[in-house]
């Protein structure tokens, strides 16, 4: 699924079609790039984000320390998001990783995509409301078939919630939603799991979003995943009572 460039200084992986952006970054030094970095106002996150331009195109980037015990968090996540990837689910994953061997630091590249915003970015800026009903109705459609999609390939998310949802219009005003953030993914199709996977979202957007348009979701969902709505509802309200019992 990746290919590796060693050096004495870094490790740098990358999926297949980043090869070029990855011999950049190691003649010019991971490090010094990422010193390099702007940092920009930007929709996909609470507030400001660094941001690469390069030949290669533009990217994101994120960074995480290697602990001892949870080890290198930002190259599961980068293992993880290929996986999905590569089971065909919507995802917008990191596409070139790099470990700091000295620094025992990770730097994850994601490509950056022109005009998208997450719905983390909607919800805090109450933009949810303002759409049209015909609009919200296609987005939750979306996000369903996305979330559908994962856990018919038997994984579950982990932290399903609106930062790690990403909406992208095309040329023809087409929505499309892409899943973000992979270090929580794993293996598993039961129904607790999915369950879980859902009353997560469902918490995190419940102050925004109607318990209608909740509903509206898990008809969606059920309708690619099958099962019961009432069992569904049940399990998630059950996992909610759980969450709030702390």
């Amino acid at each position: 699924m990746f290919e590796t460039i060693k050096s004495k200084k870094e490790v740098i992986r990358y999926e297949k079609g980043y090869e070029s952006f990855a011999l950049w970054l190691k003649e010019r030094g991971t490090e010094e790039v990422v010193r390099e970095a702007e940092e920009v106002e930007d929709r996909w996150s609470k507030g400001k984000v660094r941001r690469i331009a390069t030949d290669s195109g533009e990217f994101l980037l994120k960074e995480k320390g290697c602990g001892l015990i949870r080890g290198c968090r930002l190259m599961r996540e980068f293992e993880n998001g290929l996986l999905l990837k590569s089971a065909g689910v919507p995802v917008l994953n990191i596409a070139v990783c790099v470990h700091a061997r000295k620094r025992r630091r990770d730097y994850g590249f994601i490509p950056y995509v022109s005009g998208s915003t997450t719905g983390l970015h909607i919800i805090k800026n109450s933009s949810w409301t303002g759409f049209s009903d015909s609009f919200r109705k296609r987005i939750i459609g979306e996000v369903a078939a996305v979330v559908g999609s994962m856990h018919l390939k038997g994984f579950v998310h982990g932290d399903l919630n609106p930062s790690n949802i990403l909406l992208a219009k095309n040329m023809k005003d087409e929505v499309r939603v892409f899943l973000l953030d992979f270090g929580g993914v794993r293996k598993g199709s039961s129904f607790s799991v999915r369950v879980k996977d859902i009353a997560r979202l469902w918490r995190s957007v419940s102050a925004t979003i109607s318990f209608r348009e909740s509903i509206r979701f898990l008809r969606e969902y059920i309708r690619l995943v099958g099962g019961d709505l009432r069992k569904f509802l049940a399990g998630v309200e059950k996992r909610l009572r759980k969450i709030r019992k702390g």
